[in-house]
């Protein structure tokens, strides 16, 4: 079974003491309404608890695609139930100012994710929402813990972005291309892995045309994009087991450095420095000795 710090790369000789270890690697969904973030959660979920109930309720309720005045809560959700490997946060949908989305994606990104934080977006701030707290901080004892995110997952209808392709409306694909490339979504020099949902909606043909599309549009590898339908199969287990272990071994590769590794490999570079000058120093004194002997030899000679 995983657990944070597992997949941190020795580069160097360090080793996983060496690095600041999440209790548990925080993955962020983020994409436009109706991409199928929801679907996706209970997707993943059905993987790692095949043996539940299969007549049980999704975890993650679905969403139609509504523009209604509403309130979302950001939902953390344990991969595998109950374990403190991965956990995958569900957002709600993008809102129509792409200001708003930036504003939103840099708190999440710089400050931080909490179960039960509420969104708001266009005209949430009426007053059938006004009056609603986040789930869990109208008293401090009840406060969920504030994560920093470790990758984001980017997740994109098919369907829609077919239809963009061969329409005029160009609005779906760009508000992709222009979100993927803000910088705070970025881990490092890593760009979110990229989802496609809804695929069992297209052919084979189409599948591929759409993943052709966002290689060019979002300029990553054919590699860093996954096809992830909502159907159940071996193919689509296999999908989802390798975009976690992308999302893992990336989230691990930029995870910061203890401060007192910093000071560890800092002291042993200064004291390396310190032998090599004081074995050239060595050297030095041990010619004086040698000219200084040279110089009594010739001065007893001459006498």
């Amino acid at each position: 079974m995983y657990k944070p710090g597992d997949w941190v790369e020795g580069v160097g000789g360090a080793k996983a003491g060496h690095f600041l270890l999440p209790e548990i690697t925080t993955l962020l969904l983020v994409g436009p309404r109706g991409s199928g973030k929801s679907t996706l959660v209970n997707r993943i979920t059905r993987v790692f608890d095949k043996d539940d109930d299969p007549f049980a309720p999704d975890r993650a309720q679905v969403s139609c695609n509504s523009t209604s005045n509403r309130t979302i809560f950001l939902h953390e959700y344990p991969i595998p139930r109950n374990s403190s490997a991965i956990c995958i946060y569900d957002t709600c949908g993008w809102s129509n100012d792409p200001k708003k989305n930036f504003k939103m994606l840099h708190q999440w990104m710089t400050k931080g994710i909490s179960h039960g934080e509420t969104i708001m977006w266009d005209n949430d701030e009426g007053n059938k929402t006004g009056g609603i707290k986040p789930l869990g901080r109208q008293y401090s004892f009840l406060r969920y813990i504030t994560r920093k995110v470790n990758f984001v997952i980017f997740v994109v209808d098919g369907v829609a972005v077919l239809e963009s392709i061969d329409s005029n409306n160009k609005g779906y694909t760009e508000i992709l291309h222009q979100t993927f490339m803000y910088p705070f979504l970025s881990i490092g020099d890593d760009k979110p892995v990229v989802v496609v949902t809804h695929g069992d909606r297209l052919s084979i043909q189409q599948c591929a045309h759409v993943q052709n599309e966002l290689t060019e549009l979002l300029n990553i590898p054919a590699q860093q994009i996954y096809a992830i339908p909502g159907s159940d199969d071996f193919q689509t287990d296999m999908a989802v087991l390798d975009m976690l272990h992308y999302c893992v071994r990336r989230a691990e590769q930029n995870l910061p450095v203890k401060l007192n590794y910093h000071l560890e490999v800092l002291g042993r570079e200064t004291l390396n420095k310190m032998a090599e000058q004081l074995m050239g120093l060595d050297a030095v004194i041990e010619v004086a000795i040698i000219f200084l002997c040279i110089v009594i030899l010739l001065l007893r000679f001459f006498r």
